[in-house]
């Protein structure tokens, strides 16, 4: 009997896990150029978009620009979780693009942090 509420136990812990690993940390992130750097910040994100899909912990990475205002791009992404998101900025690469693109930002770039409805 002990076993059988043992395995109950960890069936419902499994499931539990599962279901609240399944959620993904959905971030949108939305940067501006300096009038004339928009092709320069176009071409430092682009740089980032192949490296960022091939992490593990990635689950989705689009980059877009905006139709009506081309010096304004936004990233939509998705990551395994919040923690998996954060450690992305200590990789290299992106270490890399902030310095890379400080002085060609309008303004300081908006993070949305969404719960899928």
């Amino acid at each position: 009997m002990k076993h059988i509420q043992f395995l109950l136990i960890c069936t419902v812990l499994s499931f539990d896990f599962m279901a609240a690993s399944a959620a993904p940390h959905t971030v949108l992130a939305i940067v501006e150029a300096k009038e004339g750097k928009e092709d320069a910040l176009k071409a430092a994100l682009l740089s980032v978009v192949e490296p960022s899909r091939a992490e593990a912990t990635n689950i989705e990475y689009k980059l877009h620009q905006d139709q009506n205002n081309p010096r304004q791009f936004f990233l939509y992404e998705n990551w395994t979780s919040k923690e998996d998101h954060a450690l992305q900025f200590e990789k290299p690469y992106i270490k890399a693009f902030i310095e890379k693109t400080s002085d060609m930002l309008a303004k300081p770039y908006q993070v949305i942090f969404g719960n899928q409805l």
